[in-house]
């Protein structure tokens, strides 16, 4: 299964990465929410694990 997640806390990617690759996931993560959409206009996912607070734009 291929798998996006848009997450911009490091840690909770490192845990999400790590849990899901040992099922057998292949992982793919963004830290923005631009970022997503620029990787989902290019690769096909089966699965987007989205953090909704997560900000648009990276920061500044």
């Amino acid at each position: 299964m291929k798998l996006l997640i848009a997450e911009d806390d490091p840690d909770m990617q490192k845990i999400l990465k790590l849990y899901l690759q040992r099922e057998g996931c292949q992982v793919n993560i963004v830290d923005n929410g631009r970022a997503a959409i620029d990787f989902l206009s290019e690769n096909q996912v089966d699965l987007v694990i989205l953090d909704w607070m997560m900000p648009c734009t990276p920061p500044a």
